[in-house]
């Protein structure tokens, strides 16, 4: 039979519990026999991979997983491992952190504990920087946006370099801020003009469809290229036209920073 397509149903979820359960005799202390699990659900009526099954298990259900904030323990654990195994493998990494997956533990690490990271302030530079790439690549595109602010840093850390070395000092360490890092300080810089033209457009205009408003922002097109100014709005409004702006909603709610 075909797969079972998108995301996991609860039917499912309860399926691959107890298939996982009755592998294991009702424990979680030995490996599980994913293919034998598999079959199981598609004996059930939920095909699924063996490959799916497992992901599903590992990264959503097992009750060993923990979530939320890290304790010091575990990143204590985590910088030890990663001292150990390096910043590439994270699936050795993450058996040194009981209840934290691969990714789990490459997320932490990546946007939190990473020496090289810059957690300072800010600078007015950093700012404009910043600006100029969401600009050029895009909203959405942190990564894109966060390697552009890392090579300029690193030219301007060169420069300084150069000139410490001059100087008779030292080579300067190059720290980064990672794509999480720039989408949290753009949308801290842009919140008070975000919320500035919602105000404005909230019941003013007709709200668009999502996937217009979409092409719109990309072409940097204004929905005031579609619409009259309120005046002349509120001018057909006193018309009784049924299929006028009356009632034309919260205006469009997807005009933030992505």
């Amino acid at each position: 039979p075909a797969l079972c397509p998108g995301e996991w149903r609860a039917a499912e979820d309860e399926a691959l519990t107890e298939a996982v359960a009755f592998q294991l005799g009702g424990g979680f202390t030995t490996a599980v026999s994913w293919p034998h699990v598999s079959a199981r659900l598609g004996d059930r009526g939920f095909p699924r991979a063996t490959s799916q099954c497992r992901e599903r298990w590992t990264k959503s259900l097992d009750p060993r997983l923990r979530k939320g904030r890290w304790s010091s323990t575990e990143e204590r654990r985590l910088f030890l491992a990663v001292r150990t195994h390096g910043p590439g493998c994270f699936a050795e990494v993450a058996r040194h952190v009981p209840g934290r997956d691969g990714h789990a533990c490459y997320e932490k690490w990546t946007n939190v504990l990473a020496p090289h990271l810059n957690r300072g302030e800010w600078s007015h530079e950093e700012d404009q920087a910043l600006a100029k790439l969401v600009e050029a690549h895009g909203l959405g595109k942190w990564g894109a946006v966060a390697r552009g602010l890392a090579s300029s840093q690193a030219a301007q850390a060169a420069q300084a370099a150069q000139a410490a070395q001059g100087e008779g000092g030292s080579s300067l360490k190059e720290l980064v801020r990672t794509d999480d890092m720039c989408k949290r300080r753009w949308a801290k810089l842009r919140k008070t003009e975000v919320e500035r033209h919602k105000k404005l457009t909230r019941g003013t205009r007709r709200a668009l469809p999502p996937k217009l408003n979409r092409r719109l922002r990309a072409a940097k097109i204004s929905r005031d290229d579609f619409f009259e100014p309120n005046s002349e709005e509120e001018e057909c409004d006193g018309q009784g036209d049924g299929g006028g702006v009356e009632g034309g909603g919260g205006g469009d709610g997807g005009d933030g920073v992505g």
